[in-house]
């Protein structure tokens, strides 16, 4: 999809207990804990940025824009939230998160030193890779050298989506539905399009939108902005849409391509979506479409576990998947994927093509 790169939360990012309730996140927090006495850990440090900030938003809610954010997570008592900023944006940053412990960050090591006065601490650590390097020292040295490392269970932990994370998914998938409809029948330059695709994805309800498309109908999608040309061919779109910090993601061609590709497209999409149950891999659904397929989860990463490419890993009850085939008519490559939520009683899908027909 190459979106990570590009995922700068711009929308507004304030914790709704109505979309995520405080139970939940509770809830969430008493399995984290449980991951983090089965590691042998008494405190837990979780980061996220910027960019990379799933692992932080499933556990605290929060949405870091300025810079690193820290969860710290004692084995019992109340969790504390750094942020980057000065004193004064406490009640903007404390808007962000269910966690009542908001404190601005002065300094990682500063920050640890006082939350780990006491006793003798086995430390633990989660998307530690994402951390700046300097931050990364310090959290090791703070942990005597080498902190556990959680985000295998973290990940796991975050892959079954709840009843209320299905909710946003799905109402981000009907944003993008809309963006991709819009896109589908424009008319006009490439960027007008864009633009008015993304339009519609906010008046869908998206908080966050993020295109790149290409230059010919298979190739790979670029930032939009790069080129302005005419809709006169078509041209393969990467698309994602955020809604209430959970995404949903697309890739799909615009314009006027053979209808044998699209047909061929639809017949290997339906074939793969039957086949997506629990257990499947990536080989089962391979072996049932009879093209080359990619995938990986979607939730509060745009990229997250489970990732199929990865030896022994299947597809489980709960997960959200955006799978991409190659549809290729030949001597191309034809990329188009789907959404789906996996489920005991097989694929529900999500999103879907536009103009590509898919049947169960």
């Amino acid at each position: 999809m190459m979106l990570a790169s590009i995922t700068l939360p711009t929308g507004p990012y304030d914790w709704h207990p109505e979309f995520i309730s405080r139970e939940e996140f509770e809830s969430r927090l008493t399995r984290f804990r449980a991951a983090m006495a089965d590691a042998g850990a008494t405190h837990a440090v979780v980061h996220g940025n910027c960019f990379d900030h799933g692992a932080l938003a499933w556990l605290s809610g929060f949405t870091p824009k300025l810079g690193p954010a820290y969860a710290l997570v004692p084995i019992e008592g109340a969790p504390r939230l750094l942020f980057a900023g000065g004193p004064g944006m406490r009640p903007s940053a404390a808007r962000l998160t269910w966690i009542e412990d908001v404190v601005a960050l002065k300094g990682l090591e500063a920050g640890l030193r006082e939350w780990l006065s006491d006793g003798a601490p086995r430390l633990a650590l989660c998307e530690g890779s994402a951390m700046m390097l300097g931050d990364f020292s310090v959290a090791q040295r703070m942990a005597g050298g080498s902190a556990i490392a959680l985000d295998r269970q973290v990940n796991a932990l975050r892959r079954a989506k709840s009843s209320a994370e299905l909710v946003l998914v799905e109402r981000a998938a009907l944003a993008l539905h809309a963006a991709t409809d819009k896109l589908a029948i424009a008319s006009g330059s490439r960027c007008d399009a864009v633009l008015a695709a993304e339009r519609a994805a906010y008046d869908a309800g998206a908080q966050d939108v993020r295109t790149r498309i290409g230059a010919r109908p298979w190739g790979p999608p670029s930032i939009a902005g790069d080129r302005d040309e005419p809709l006169d061919k078509g041209f393969r779109v990467a698309m994602a849409a955020r809604l209430g910090g959970y995404w949903a993601e697309a890739q799909f061609v615009v314009g006027d391509i053979d209808a044998a590709v699209r047909r061929q497209a639809g017949k290997r999409l339906s074939a793969c979506l039957s086949a997506m149950k629990p257990d499947a891999r990536l080989m089962d659904l391979e072996a049932a479409s009879g093209a080359k397929v990619s995938g990986h989860g979607v939730g509060l990463s745009p990229e997250e576990a489970p990732f199929l490419a990865d030896p022994g890993v299947s597809l489980a009850d709960g997960d959200v998947c955006s799978i991409t085939i190659d549809a290729a008519p030949d001597g191309q490559s034809a990329l188009l994927s789907m959404l789906a939520h996996i489920t005991d009683a097989g694929a529900r899908l999500l999103w879907a093509p536009p103009g590509v027909r898919i049947d169960r």
